[in-house]
């Protein structure tokens, strides 16, 4: 759990510099992720997108910014997610996914960090939303998560999660975080103060 230490410094890093005692912005919670997943579920191939990132951010607890394209629509291949830099375990039944992070807002010296999803036999299962993602995907050129043939934006992903709740796209790294915690045995509020 060597990732979820350093997003939870972050976090606690960012919310000294504003100043705030803790986050006030919402959390996503599986409630939240099993609503996306059935509104999603109902739009085709738009859903599958965002499915598959929200997926990807809420089981990975990464940023939207980490894994989805710049609002400025300028593609760094260097810098930004790409169809080479998400892999699975074997090829006939992959049971991991791993997403190669280049930046993160998180990691100063820009070593980048591997994410590994796995299943979870569940409805929400970030190995079942990225492998039907990848059959859509079809072609390996350019952003990873693509909608409508160019990168789906952090602007279009806020702009899908606006009409659904009041989820930040910064909530859904830190319901992630809120949920693996328990395995960990920490508190919400531990997670929001650093400690």
């Amino acid at each position: 759990m060597a990732r979820l230490g350093q997003v939870r410094r972050g976090i606690a890093r960012r919310a000294a510099e504003k100043g705030q005692a803790g986050l006030v912005r919402n959390k996503v919670t599986p409630a939240h992720m099993e609503a996306l997943r059935k509104t999603w579920g109902r739009q085709g191939d738009r859903g599958v997108v965002l499915w598959a990132a929200a997926c990807a951010c809420y089981f990975g607890c990464l940023r939207a910014g980490e894994v989805l394209a710049p609002d400025d629509g300028k593609f760094d291949e260097a810098a930004h997610l790409t169809f080479k830099d998400v892999t699975v375990d074997v090829l006939e039944n992959p049971q991991m996914v791993t997403l190669h992070i280049k930046e993160s807002k998180t990691d100063r010296l820009r070593k980048g960090a591997k994410v590994t999803l796995g299943r979870t036999g569940q409805e929400l299962c970030p190995m079942k939303a990225l492998l039907r993602y990848l059959v859509l995907r079809k072609d390996g050129e350019g952003h990873f998560f693509r909608m409508g043939g160019k990168p789906l934006s952090k602007r279009e992903w806020r702009s899908e999660q606006s009409g659904l709740s009041r989820v930040a796209s910064f909530g859904v790294v830190f319901g992630g975080i809120v949920s693996a915690s328990a395995s960990e045995g920490l508190s919400a509020e531990q997670l929001a103060g650093g400690g």
